[in-house]
């Protein structure tokens, strides 16, 4: 609380998309049903001039990736990966933690109380 930084909070929330969706696909496994995170770019919204950074692209480029997600065949075949720029990107090395991922999960599942089942 004392040392709390909004940028690095922020980073850490991303973190964390990354990871509980990895966790989302493995247990989708056999399913059918496919759970990948992406990075949409750097886009010019409230948040990111709010945040003190300027410029940033267009909402139509923030929209490409997840768009072809959804209507590309790559989308539906692939699942627990991450993309950028359209394509399969390498994430940070914490967000390819599996433990860490595994936890997360846990522990939203205890604080939400809800248990997810296939």
């Amino acid at each position: 609380e004392r040392n709390y930084d909004g940028h690095r909070a922020y980073g850490l929330s991303k973190l964390a998309n990354i990871l509980f969706t990895v966790e989302l696909a493995e247990r989708l496994k056999g399913t059918g049903v496919v759970a990948n995170s992406l990075h949409p770019g750097v886009i010019s919204t409230k948040l990111l001039h709010e945040g003190g950074f300027g410029g940033g692209g267009k909402l139509a480029e923030g929209a490409a990736t997840p768009l072809h997600l959804a209507l590309s065949e790559e989308g539906g075949k692939v699942s627990g990966e991450y993309f950028a720029h359209k394509k399969i990107a390498e994430p940070s090395p914490a967000a390819k933690d599996r433990d860490v991922a595994k936890k997360l999960w846990e522990e939203c599942e205890r604080l939400t109380g809800v248990a997810f089942e296939v």
